[in-house]
């Protein structure tokens, strides 16, 4: 808002200037090809306003080196940020020389983010124990075969605790170079409280053995199926034997002797905690080892009670699939004795589907580049400025002796990008299937009618904003089969573009076609299109959600009747809604509510457990900050009475 509202100053300052007789021109440009705000916005950089390497030379700055496996130093800022400052290349760390892309490049894995949260927090506080709260994974790490990167945690004192970012410095950055965030989460001391102990025999007895012997002896080389997706090194290959049963697994690991030296440096060890957490993907329904594997997205607690010790037993509980494309699991880490050593609440996995290499994914763009690692080839802004243009264009302004006070330099017609314009939010425009006005979907109704479940369907395709493409699927079913929109949508990504994959299904007895047999549009009611039926929030808790869709899913207004999917969220977008939800209001949703409730509906939710009492249960008890206000509530009440 600050920005065009910039922009529009020096446009009506320009024009008052040349009324006075001033030559002042304003320039308004289009978006640039490959340098600029859009195109770090496209290709996914995010960058942070201030890095290690930016106050270095500051008043105030503090620099101490360390001797640490990891880390060579700590710095701390003017504002009281600390930051654990490493560099990560192959040969430096072994958990990037064993965790790699399938071709080749390395990465640090995501349980490899929390040995280096706590390892942080254990220089700050002197312990080992801690828990991770609201970790989100949000880019990878990457680092290209013979270079070196920087990478950076920074802590925030809040409250007991700290807010924590991992920072990497770009790779294609000098010294002094901008920051990406990686990862964000909190970090506090943990609990006194001690886990509870399990007799290990009886969970081997309550489920079935299934031993799977490795080339090495193992049970198993890899967590995610060989030559899908990540080639792991000798360090994961630490599966002993696993049982499994409905909905939960207990897997026995055991570092290898030649590897036990890493435990007196990583107390948390990422192959260990990698495997632990994320070795039982079998439990996921449907799943496809030879098409898809699962990668980390967030974890909302990870405790760490004392050093893991070299033998483990994790037992691994499935809480199901509430969003498409997720999978959400509860972890307790056991020693050989069966005491708890380590506890992990809603770790939640994102599928990523691999048909013909890394980049078929099955989310958006974000997860796209989660699993490569580096930005699209191809120039997010095709029909965008070229720097030469730019530079041409702008030498020729300054050449000019009149000029308007406002001039616009854009490479491509303005009349079409104006009427494109127009069409923004609550403007769309249908495109009749197959006729390419805002979108060709004639592939994605021909994948539809050949799942065998479909006896009819037609897709309608509606353009807002500049550019953006939602599509409705009509679906009539088969007289004998169904199919739920979870199995639709993996068909269409099988056979069809995963980038036009329908936003919304809607189940009808038929479909209106002429007599030609074409989409009768006049019958088509689509009951996501935009209306004017917009109710706006009315209660501070409608405001708040309605706040966090508005700033997370970039829309100009949200009705309290609408849902989370229909008006663009998905699944990594999803995850930042719960945890902001949490901070902003207090209350912890579960993933389901957001997919299934509306907004007004989630706000009811939000209010009835911020005014629970003492006896509700754990799973239902507010946050902290939500006590916090129904307590304020209940005070203010009682004075105003």
């Amino acid at each position: 808002i600050d920005y065009t509202a910039a922009n529009a100053f020096l446009d009506a300052w320009a024009q008052r200037a040349h009324d006075s007789g001033q030559r002042v021109v304003s320039i308004e440009w289009d978006a640039w090809r490959d340098i600029g705000m859009a195109h770090d916005l496209a290709t996914g950089s995010r960058r942070t306003a201030a890095g290690p390497g930016d106050f270095s030379h500051e008043a105030g700055g503090v620099q101490k080196y360390l001797d640490h496996p990891v880390y060579t130093s700590r710095t701390r800022d003017g504002k009281g940020d600390e930051y654990f400052l490493a560099r990560f290349g192959v040969g430096i760390h072994w958990m990037l020389d064993e965790h790699r892309l399938r071709d080749g490049s390395p990465l640090i894995p995501g349980a490899g983010y929390l040995e280096l949260i706590r390892a942080a927090f254990e220089l700050h506080a002197g312990s080992p124990a801690a828990t991770l709260r609201d970790i989100l994974f949000l880019e990878p790490f990457v680092v290209p075969e013979g270079s070196v990167r920087d990478l950076a945690v920074r802590l925030r004192a809040s409250g007991l605790g700290f807010d924590v970012a991992v920072l990497g410095r770009v790779a294609d950055s000098v010294e002094g170079g901008g920051w990406t965030t990686h990862v964000t989460g909190r970090v506090e001391p943990a609990g006194s409280l001690r886990g509870e102990g399990v007799r290990i025999d009886r969970l081997m007895n309550d489920l079935t053995a299934s031993r799977r012997p490795g080339p090495t002896g193992a049970v198993a080389t890899t967590t995610r199926p060989a030559g899908v997706g990540l080639d792991l090194g000798p360090r994961w290959a630490n599966i002993r034997e696993m049982w499994t049963g409905r909905g939960e697994a207990l897997l026995h690991l055991e570092l290898a002797e030649e590897f036990l030296g890493d435990l007196e440096t990583f107390p948390l060890h990422p192959a260990l905690v990698d495997v632990a957490t994320a070795g039982a993907q079998e439990l996921i329904e449907q799943y496809d080892p030879e098409r898809e594997f699962y990668v980390p997205a967030s974890y909302a607690a990870f405790e760490l009670r004392r050093p893991l010790p070299p033998v483990l037993f994790s037992h691994i509980r499935y809480r199901g699939s509430q969003v498409d494309g997720m999978a959400s699991f509860d972890i307790r880490i056991f020693d050989a004795a069966g005491e708890e050593v380590a506890a992990v609440d809603e770790f939640v996995m994102l599928r990523i589907e691999n048909t013909q290499g890394l980049g078929d994914v099955s989310q958006d763009g974000a997860a796209r580049r989660f699993v490569q690692g580096h930005t699209p080839e191809t120039a997010p802004h095709p029909e965008g400025i070229a720097t030469p243009q730019g530079l041409a264009a702008f030498e020729r302004l300054l050449r000019s002796k009149r000029l308007p006070p406002v001039i616009a330099v854009v490479p491509r017609d303005l009349k079409a990008l104006l009427a494109e314009l127009d069409g923004g939010p609550g403007g769309s425009t249908h495109a009749r299937p197959g006729e390419g006005d805002a979108a060709d979907v004639s592939a994605i109704e021909a994948a539809l009618v050949a799942h065998p479940a479909v006896a009819d369907a037609a897709v309608v395709a509606h353009r807002y904003g500049a550019g953006g493409v939602r599509t409705v699927a009509f679906i009539v079913y088969d007289s004998v089969r169904r199919a739920t929109v979870s199995e639709l949508r993996r068909h269409i990504r099988e056979l069809g573009d995963p980038e036009l994959v329908p936003q919304n299904f809607v189940e009808v007895a038929e479909i209106p076609r002429d007599r030609r047999g074409r989409l009768d549009r006049s019958r088509v009611n689509d009951p996501f299109a935009p209306a004017d039926d917009h109710v706006p929030p009315r209660t501070d808790t409608e405001r708040s959600i309605a706040g966090i869709w508005t700033r997370l899913l970039g829309l100009e207004r949200v009705s309290i009747h609408d849902n989370f999917l229909d008006v663009g969220g998905h699944s990594l977008v999803g995850i930042r809604v719960l945890l902001q939800i949490e901070r902003d209001i207090g209350v912890r949703l579960h993933p389901n509510a957001l997919t299934l409730q509306t907004l007004e509906q989630l706000a009811a939710e939000c209010d009835r457990r911020s005014a629970a009492p003492p006896g509700v249960p754990a799973d239902v008890q507010p946050g902290l900050t939500g006590r916090l206000l129904s307590a304020m509530k209940q005070t203010v009440s009682r004075s105003d009475r």
